[in-house]
């Protein structure tokens, strides 16, 4: 039996600390990573994190967590339900 989901969390949680440890949940997979941006699968949409020197210092996809340190800038969440109406409607 193959399973779809690799992890049982329903909802996210982000926490960013004095914009150089970031820790979020829901996670299902990391896109993409290196120094200067992270790019993660969440259970509802992606997360794009941007900075310098960003490391990943901890991540546990069964539980769905992940946890990084660097210098972070900017961070954008793209929420699946959101380009749907986008397409719908233009």
């Amino acid at each position: 039996m193959e399973k779809t989901q690799k992890n049982n969390i329903s909802t996210s949680k982000l926490i960013l600390e004095n914009q150089n440890k970031i820790t979020v949940t829901g996670i299902i997979e990391i896109l993409s990573s290196n120094d200067n941006t992270l790019f993660a699968k969440l259970n509802k949409g992606n997360i794009y994190i941007y900075g310098n020197g960003i490391h990943i210092t901890k991540l546990d996809i069964e539980q769905g967590l992940l946890e990084a340190e660097g210098n972070f800038n900017q961070i954008k969440y793209n929420n699946k339900s959101d380009n749907i109406f986008k397409r719908i409607f233009r």
